[in-house]
């Protein structure tokens, strides 16, 4: 299975976003939080979703959770974006909402 990864990010390191808020609308999307871990998951489709707040975006870990604050999420799915669209509805439809939700764009890394 190939995974396919995605990000959210602030304008600027100095700029959060509530974690609450964005944990709060992936369960009300249907994710889970993944036992042990601070990511949220949905097998079917797979999609994995890990708020950070990092001071690099080029490294991290998933150390760098933290419950008040959030400047970059990780996203990682089997849905590939970057054939221009998403072919599973429930994953455009999460992805979308964070978008509205933070008021920034979902980045691909292909």
């Amino acid at each position: 299975m190939e995974y396919v990864y995605y990000h959210l990010k602030t304008g600027s390191f100095a700029e959060k976003w509530n974690t609450a808020e964005i944990e709060e609308y992936l369960r009300d999307s249907g994710l889970d939080k993944e036992e042990g871990k601070q990511s949220y998951v949905m097998f079917q489709p797979f999609l994995s979703v890990f708020p950070l707040n990092v001071n690099d975006y080029e490294n991290w870990s998933e150390d760098d959770y933290d419950p008040a604050q959030t400047n970059y999420i990780v996203v990682v799915s089997t849905d590939d974006y970057c054939s221009g669209s998403f072919k599973h509805e429930q994953i455009e439809f999460v992805l979308s909402g964070l978008e509205e939700l933070l008021l920034t764009e979902v980045l691909e890394g292909c």
